[in-house]
């Protein structure tokens, strides 16, 4: 053997050793326990019978992930027995007493996702021992109908930073809230007990600054307020088709989306900090049979008026046939247009003088009397006067799933002749299987781009 085939042959004997070294067990122990605190407990726990040094090193995680689905064996629905659920949730309920018993560290974050009732006791008991341990954040997910209510050591936590509640149960918040570093508040499927209780609940949190409540039951509630003076982020998604009053008293507030049926009444005063907005209402189904749906929508879009950027869907854009107010600051405008009215779209432009940025997504027609009362055709029509922002600030326009209708191209060549200071209108093609309609709206494209222009400066492009 050369001398060279020598050194080649120990360099890979070097190497391939390198390559079964065990690494991991070569960190720190504290650095080692930080990365258990990313598996669920059971996982974390189950790392101890890899060697003597493992054995004790999931007792120093920040953070537990109890989630009684991967902790129990399902029960066949066939040979389901008391005797055997009660089995199970005593199996669920002793790993939980024992990870508590072991565990030697502070918590960071506490997990606990439950499809079993195991008694309120016992569930709150579990609760309340997290919060005893300087947690930061608490994320509760209690898939049980008959649970009675939480414990109230979770609205009295002062250590909490994040609160996210999930389940189908009854909200009941006790007379003595203090949240006082409860910053992010995630509320999901849980049914409110009354106006009182949930005015409790935010006046408790003074520095919350994201909100989001989605898929909750409003049957009990008749005014909605949202006190919360640093509260930045507001997520309602609902569709709840109850009706209530809502009002909003958040100054600082800064994005805003709101997804549910229109409700009996907006009070949103002082939103001078807005700078995104997501409007969704849903017309079908809805509860509203006194024709003030409209009215009330006009609220809405007044106390929203100093928003910056604004996402509209094509029911919101259905109920826009009152008075809109001047939206001054709006620099981005996003908007299905799934079977909305060419005149509801003029409007909204006339409304945005300093309008930069259309972005429209198609879906439908286009069309000024799709939607007029005793209207049966569909025509379009050339506005006689042209909104203020095409002459003096729109720069970009964004077509979506463009499928070269009539009405499209129509509104295109409008845009084309009428916009002043546009610099790029953009079109992406609606794409069919079919090779012959990606032909066809290729032509159209084409067309597109032969229309005469109000600025030399625009550009017709696809992406």
């Amino acid at each position: 053997m050369t001398e060279v085939m020598r050194s080649v042959y120990k360099r890979g004997r070097r190497f391939k050793k390198v390559e079964n070294e065990d690494i991991i067990s070569n960190l720190p122990s504290s650095l080692i326990s930080h990365i258990l605190s990313f598996l669920p407990i059971k996982d974390a726990v189950a790392t101890g019978v890899l060697s003597t040094r493992w054995k004790y090193l999931w007792t120093a995680v920040t953070n537990m992930d109890f989630d009684d689905g991967l902790l129990v064996e399902p029960i066949n629905p066939r040979k389901r027995t008391k005797r055997k659920l009660r089995s199970v949730e005593m199996s669920f309920i002793n790993f939980v007493n024992r990870v508590f018993i072991c565990h030697t560290s502070f918590l960071h974050t506490f997990r606990l996702r439950c499809t079993q009732n195991y008694g309120v006791s016992i569930l709150n008991f579990l609760v309340s021992t997290a919060l005893a341990r300087n947690l930061r954040e608490l994320h509760l997910f209690f898939q049980i109908e008959d649970y009675s209510g939480l414990a109230h050591e979770v609205f009295t936590c002062t250590s909490l930073e994040v609160l996210e509640l999930v389940g189908r149960f009854v909200l009941n918040v006790p007379t003595l809230v203090c949240l006082q570093n409860v910053k992010i508040l995630l509320i999901e499927e849980l049914e409110f007990l009354d106006d009182v209780s949930i005015n409790r609940l935010f006046s408790g949190c003074p520095l919350l600054e994201e909100l989001s409540i989605k898929t909750c039951y409003f049957k009990n509630i008749s005014m909605f307020h949202i006190s919360a003076p640093a509260l930045k982020s507001l997520v309602i998604s609902c569709w709840s088709k109850v009706g209530y009053k809502l009002v909003l008293d958040t100054p600082n507030l800064q994005d805003l989306q709101y997804h549910d049926h229109v409700t009996k009444g907006y009070s949103m005063n002082k939103l001078n900090a807005l700078v995104n907005a997501d409007i969704g209402f849903v017309l079908r189904g809805h509860p509203d049979h006194d024709g003030s749906a409209e009215e009330h929508v006009e609220e809405l879009f007044e106390g929203i008026s100093k928003v910056q950027w604004l996402r509209l869907s094509d029911d919101s854009m259905k109920l826009c046939r009152s008075l809109l107010p001047k939206f001054d600051h709006l620099t981005c405008l996003e908007i299905s247009c799934k079977n909305v009215r060419w005149k509801s779209l003029l409007d909204f432009l006339e409304s945005s003088p300093q309008l930069e940025q259309l972005k429209l997504v198609f879906g439908g027609a286009l069309l000024q009397d799709r939607f007029e009362e005793n209207q049966t055709t569909c025509s379009w029509y050339q506005p006689k006067n042209v909104p203020s922002c095409l002459l003096c600030h729109l720069k970009e326009i964004k077509i979506m799933r463009f499928e070269g209708k009539s009405d499209e191209l129509k509104m295109a060549e409008y845009f084309l002749k009428n916009s002043k200071v546009l610099e790029k209108l953009m079109i992406r093609p609606c794409i069919n299987k079919r090779s012959s309609k990606i032909n066809r709206r290729t032509s159209e494209i084409n067309m597109v781009r032969m229309l005469p222009r109000g600025s030399e400066k625009c550009r017709v492009v696809t992406f």
